[in-house]
């Protein structure tokens, strides 16, 4: 720890007092804000996805027979038949379980921030290419498309916000995920039946989801962003960059970061990171960690499990749609 603190010209009651808890400045910085703000477009994206084909389904699969509307929407929105809309609304999730694994990987080979960038570029050509195209195979190719995006930012964005949070508040920005994955779906209902509409003359009115889609570009260039903001520092210990994971966590940190300095140098000399690529060499050491942690492993993944088995997916992606079917007046 003295050789530690001399490298890093940190003074000893300093670290002292900050290791005990007395005067902590681990206060969140502007980039750290910033971070958040572009790192929750993935989750965001991830709500809107899954929301985009409530308010889209009427204008998209149109309503022939009236059955439902009587009146059809503008013909250059509609581009299925309802069994066609239907594999349209699914393969989303197809492509969101291969997009969790290449996220996975991609996160300890790149980083935390080179995955999210990644990600960007998926969403970024589905939604644009969306916007314009009509041919229904396509559209039903960029919508897995989105899903891959979806799942390689589902596995990533929760791990950078936990790994560049202050301890101290990384249980509220924690909940930042979730928030904005219901914050997509709730932006999507709103945008797609009251914003981005097209009025009929008879008083209907269908989501022009072209547009819708143009608007989840945007989104998706948001999250480009985050080419520009810093790295997760533990990643970057876990890769043998002290200096460098020292600069970003400064970026990140509003004052004196000298014991979270400390605890990174400790972690880079004794190899003794959670997530450390060292620590995994070994198949009998990895089989240990997870049978010390399967309690909880088996906890979190049945209430993972838990949510998209009370069928609340499909209720998204069909809310418009079941509530026209269930006679409610202006069920938009």
């Amino acid at each position: 720890r003295t050789e530690q603190h001399v490298l890093l010209g940190v003074d000893h009651g300093a670290v002292d007092a900050s290791a005990t808890g007395a005067g902590r400045t681990d206060i969140p910085s502007r980039r750290l804000y910033l971070a958040l703000f572009v790192c929750c477009h993935s989750p965001l994206l991830f709500g809107f996805s899954l929301g985009f084909t409530s308010p889209a389904q009427a204008s998209m699969e149109g309503d022939a027979k009236g059955e439902v509307r009587p009146v059809t929407p503008p013909p250059d929105l509609t581009v299925f038949a309802p069994a066609d809309f239907t594999m349209y609304a699914a393969v989303l999730n197809v492509g969101a379980v291969l997009g969790a694994f290449v996220g996975s990987s991609a996160m300890d080979r790149f980083g935390r921030k080179g995955a999210l960038m990644l990600s960007a570029v998926p969403h970024m050509v589905a939604w644009g290419c969306m916007a314009f195209v009509s041919d229904r195979l396509l559209l039903q190719l960029l919508r897995a498309l989105t899903g891959f995006a979806v799942g390689m930012g589902s596995s990533v964005a929760p791990i950078y916000i936990a790994e560049i949070a202050p301890s101290a508040l990384r249980g509220m920005f924690g909940t930042l995920t979730q928030l904005s994955v219901c914050s997509g779906i709730l932006l999507a209902n709103i945008a797609g039946d009251y914003g981005l509409v097209v009025e009929e003359v008879s008083g209907e009115h269908f989501c022009n989801w072209r547009r819708l889609s143009a608007w989840s570009f945007v989104m998706a260039a948001i999250l480009g962003g985050v080419a520009f903001v810093p790295e997760s520092p533990k990643w970057l210990v876990q890769q043998g960059h002290i200096e460098a994971a020292i600069r970003a966590l400064r970026s990140l940190r509003s004052g004196d970061t000298s014991a979270e300095e400390s605890e990174l140098w400790a972690a880079s000399f004794e190899g003794s990171s959670a997530f450390s690529p060292a620590s995994f060499r070994s198949n009998d050491s990895q089989w240990v960690r997870l049978r010390d942690y399967s309690r909880s492993l088996v906890v979190a993944s049945a209430l993972m499990a838990g949510q998209p088995l009370s069928g609340i997916g499909p209720i998204m992606m069909y809310a418009t749609d079941i509530f026209l079917q269930a006679g409610m007046a202006d069920a938009e």
